[in-house]
């Protein structure tokens, strides 16, 4: 499987644009990532989010089909936080034309436990994607050999 790093850019009219930083083959037996532990090992394989030693959030951007269109490293933090802009996360998504994204971020703790920001943040932009018709799939906080899911744990607390 092909994993296409973008990034963007502004032209000489300070408007915004797309960028290949980098095509990856990723080796895999999915041909799609369409769950939460594909998705989170590729991650890990490809930009190992489960070793960093400051946060990183990337977005994961879908077709309607689960196919991954593209990945983007939103913004780089410190060792306990980031800023996640939620216009930045739907600029990008929109630019590359998504029906779906996934947003992922790292704890360098270890601990995948979401913070108060990070339940804040997952709020934001499923509001905002539900406006803009882009579906936020799920939100994942990576630890060290484990990870969280907005997604399994809003299905775990609807089935009780």
């Amino acid at each position: 499987m092909k994993i296409s790093k973008y990034k963007t850019l502004l032209n000489d009219d300070r408007q915004c644009f797309l960028v290949e930083e980098n095509i990856r083959e990723y080796e895999t037996n999915e041909t799609v990532l369409n769950n939460d532990e594909s998705i989170v090992k590729m991650l890990c394989d490809v930009y190992k989010m489960d070793i960093l030693s400051e946060e990183y959030v990337y977005l994961l951007c879908f077709n309607t089909k689960c196919k991954l269109l593209g990945v983007f490293e939103v913004t780089h933090g410190t060792v306990s936080t980031s800023l996640i802009g939620v216009r930045e996360i739907f600029q990008k998504a929109l630019l590359i034309n998504a029906a779906m994204i996934i947003v992922a971020h790292n704890h360098p703790s270890g601990d995948p436990t979401p913070s108060k920001e990070d339940i804040a943040v997952y709020s934001s932009l499923k509001k905002a994607g539900e406006l803009m018709q882009i579906t936020l799939v799920d939100n994942l906080v990576i630890g060290d050999g484990c990870h969280y899911s907005f997604a399994k744990e809003i299905e775990r607390i609807a089935e009780k």
